[in-house]
């Protein structure tokens, strides 16, 4: 019915989960006989015939060690008892290969059935998680994207996250959830809430998203969930929210700006992502990279593509001037080869070995492993609180140029870690635009115009200085809110700003 009608996109199913009905938004073992089999062929690719190895691999001392793991090893406990957590890791990468391979096919199905379409998951910050993640399944669909309703703190980094370097992202599902006092009423102001609205619309684009797409345009008084009958542009009377103004601002900027924006250039800079320490239930194991991302976006307007470690290529890697690998803890053979091919790669905290606890050639020839040891509360300058101490390891190889042996981007102090990147990035010929603004401020080069994204999280106004052709250009950002600007390359021209 609908087949060559290119305006129609496909969205297989929302928000995604790898679980029984029961289970839905969490990643856990169906425990039938279709996954008892996929799993068994998915360990045999991996691993082979050999028991005696698998089990070493796994740690694993039950009688059943094929089976799939147990409902108590699926959350993060203290002490290993009987849980087997290299098992655990392999059967969440088992979980991201099937959903893959589920949209991979309908996929098939649907541009046999409808021609050229665009198809997609619709998946929220769960994929930065356990379940189908977006870097995972990037290549079985034609773009990404995020729905990001509850890590606001992070919007950027979820953004920079769900985007792989081969694919459009699109910020799916963009609004502002209900949050209430203990009086039931209203947490944020309408106010308030808009100007969240108009920063998650700026961090889409920062993050090289294609666009936003608001959720939604008329409230729903119908819902039966306090938290989202409240969602929309307009209320039930016919009056809107402030945050339709959100919508009207980057509307007129992106009119005048569209004809001049073009594919921008490559990040120099790529982060790795620990995907395999967070699929290991390691505690805290993304808030690093989350970090990190904040701090590079803040202290040196530059945000930087993402990559998860079990993504790694070189072809991948070969735009990087530097690529950053925080904190990882277990990488593969596979990624140490990637790693390799890059120019300049800055390691931090410690590298004890592979998802198993080998140490392949490869990771070794990189001169980074060893047991490593927990961090103190305090070292060196640098204060790891959170009880970090418990989960968080530093390396006991010497300080390198380019292996920092404490986990800098955990610290509760940004100044060790601004440091260390201002020295990496140096040493890389990576431009900067440094400033302790607290500004979030990312330029897109396109072939005919530089396009900047400034986003303002505090409470006051705020100017973010940045580089346009070699001159110093000042760029008055709102409190609470976000500025859009583009600049015509060749003569640093200012075309259009966003009020």
């Amino acid at each position: 019915r609908y087949r060559g009608v290119g305006w129609i996109h496909y969205d297989l199913i929302n928000e995604p989960s790898y679980a029984p009905p029961a289970g839905l938004w969490s990643n856990r073992p169906i425990r039938d006989e279709h996954e008892k089999s996929a799993w068994f062929i998915w360990v045999r690719n991996r691993h082979g015939r050999d028991l005696t190895l698998l089990r070493n691999r796994w740690q694993d001392r039950s009688e059943a060690p094929l089976e799939v793991p147990r409902e108590n090893e699926l959350w993060y406990s203290p002490l290993r008892e009987d849980r087997r957590p290299r098992k655990l890791r392999d059967f969440v990468e088992f979980t991201n290969d099937v959903a893959a391979q589920w949209a991979r096919t309908l996929r098939g199905y649907l541009r046999e059935a409808g021609g050229d379409v665009l198809v997609t998951l619709g998946q929220d910050e769960g994929g930065t998680q356990h379940r189908p993640s977006q870097q995972l399944h990037a290549e079985a669909i034609d773009y990404t994207c995020l729905h990001p309703w509850w890590q606001n703190d992070d919007v950027l980094a979820s953004g920079v996250f769900i985007k792989v370097p081969e694919k459009p992202s699109m910020f799916q599902e963009t609004g502002i959830m209900r949050l209430e006092d203990v009086d039931g009423f209203h947490w944020r102001t309408p106010e308030h809430a808009a100007s969240m609205l108009d920063r998650k619309f700026a961090n889409a684009f920062a993050a090289r998203a294609a666009g936003n797409i608001q959720w939604a345009w008329n409230i729903n008084p119908y819902m039966p969930i306090d938290n989202e009958s409240v969602i929309g542009f307009f209320r039930p009377d016919g009056t809107a929210k402030p945050e339709l103004d959100v919508v009207m601002k980057h509307a007129a900027f992106f009119r005048v700006a569209a004809p001049w924006l073009d594919d921008f250039e490559p990040d120099p800079v790529v982060l790795v992502i620990p995907q395999s320490r967070l699929f290991m239930n390691r505690p805290a194991a993304l808030d690093g990279y989350r970090r990190a991302v904040r701090l590079l976006a803040e202290n040196f307007g530059l945000v930087p593509t993402a990559i998860s470690d079990l993504r790694l290529t070189p072809q991948r890697l070969r735009n990087a001037k530097l690529v950053i690998v925080p904190s990882v803890e277990f990488i593969s053979a596979e990624a140490a080869e990637a790693l390799r091919s890059a120019p300049r790669v800055l390691f931090t905290g410690a590298v004890t070995g592979n998802y198993y606890g080998e140490l392949p050639p490869a990771l070794d020839a990189l001169g980074v492993v060893d047991r490593g040891r927990p961090v103190q509360f305090r070292e060196e300058g640098a204060t790891f609180d959170r009880n970090l101490q418990e989960s968080l390891l530093r390396s006991t190889l010497p300080r390198t140029e380019w292996h920092e042996p404490l986990p800098l981007e955990y610290a509760r102090e940004s100044a060790p870690f601004v440091a260390l990147m201002e020295r990496a990035l140096a040493a890389a010929g990576v431009e900067t635009h440094p400033s302790d603004s607290g500004v979030v401020a990312r330029l897109l080069y396109a072939p005919r115009a530089i396009f900047g994204v400034f986003v303002n999280d505090g409470a006051s106004d705020a100017v973010r200085r940045v580089t346009i052709n070699g001159a110093p250009v000042d760029v008055s950002v709102p409190a609470g809110g976000s500025r859009l600007v583009l600049w015509e390359r060749a003569t640093g021209r200012l075309i259009v700003q966003s009020r």
